[in-house]
Parts: C-alpha cells; sequence; structure tokens
C-alpha cells in the first residue's frame, strides 16, 4: 500500500476532511475531495487517497430521514456508485486492504444488503481482529436483522476487549 501519509497534500486533505466533520461543512468536504483527486492524478497507485475519496463520497450521500428525499433519487445514486467505485478500484489492486473492504460494507449495510455486508464484516474481524470498526458495524447488522442477543455480544466483546484491554 502507497502510503503518503507524510505529504503535505495528503496532510491537508486529511485537515479539510476533518473541518469537514467538525464545521459539518460541504465546503471542507468538496475542497478535500479535490485535494485527493489531485493526489489520484499525481500518483495513480496511491490507495490511501483512494479509500479517502470513498469515504468522502460515502459522506456526501445525501441522508434520506434528514432531506425526505427516497435513495432512489439521482445524486444519491450517484454518489454511492462513486463512492463504491473508488472502493473497488483500490480492492482490485490490493485485495488485502481492509479499508477498502471495510468501506464496501458499509456501502452493502447503506443498501440494506445486511447478509452481504455482515459477511464482510465477518471476514474483516476475523482476519483483522483489532479492527474496531468490523466489531462495530458487525454489531449494526446484527441490531438490524433484529438479532439483539448477537448485538448485544459483538458491542460487549469490542468493549471490552478494545477500550478496557481485558
Amino acid at each position: 500500500m502507497h502510503l503518503l501519509v507524510t505529504d503535505p497534500t495528503i496532510k491537508l486533505g486529511n485537515l479539510f476532511y476533518r473541518l469537514a466533520r467538525k464545521n459539518r461543512s460541504q465546503t471542507y468536504m468538496t475542497r478535500a475531495l479535490e485535494v485527493f483527486k489531485s493526489v489520484v492524478r499525481i500518483d495513480r497507485e496511491d490507495a490511501y487517497s483512494r479509500v479517502a475519496m470513498g469515504i468522502l463520497e460515502y459522506e456526501r450521500l445525501p441522508d434520506p430521514y434528514r432531506t425526505g428525499k427516497i435513495q432512489d433519487d439521482y445524486s444519491y445514486v450517484r454518489q454511492f456508485q462513486a463512492s463504491r467505485d473508488w472502493f473497488q478500484r483500490v480492492l482490485m489492486r490490493e485485495p488485502s486492504n481492509l479499508y477498502a473492504a471495510h468501506g464496501l460494507g458499509m456501502l452493502l449495510f447503506e443498501q440494506m444488503k445486511l447478509d452481504d455486508a455482515k459477511r464482510v464484516f465477518q471476514t474483516l474481524k476475523e482476519h483483522y481482529p483489532r479492527h474496531v470498526g468490523a466489531w462495530i458495524n458487525l454489531g449494526h447488522v446484527y441490531m438490524m436483522q433484529d438479532r439483539p442477543v448477537r448485538c448485544v455480544v459483538s458491542f460487549t466483546l469490542i468493549t471490552l476487549t478494545h477500550y478496557f484491554n481485558t
């Protein structure tokens, strides 16, 4: 994996991303997208920027509960596909990239393809047991599948093993 985290451009993209999250600002989100797109144009192998692009596109998805729009809205579909494409591009080059796989799992969850999302998160949990996001999202899948015992077990295990180091 080409991690250019020390590169000033990547740091700038991360800064815009953090500002966008903190201030809920589409302006900063757009700037972060522009920065990471410029990195991808320069270094076509950079998985970090590609995963960042997938995450940014995912986070820009319109919230159908907040906006009242249905999920087949054109902008939703376009951004959803863009997010998926970024994650898939990384996985085609690096099939073991856990961040891209996690991103695809989130998208499957978003589409309510719960069995597929569960498979992704279970695989991540088995291969990368310290990846907290896989455990948490697996708990969310169980919650949506109305399996409260498995949900509680997943959340309890992650809390005990990762947050309290027991």
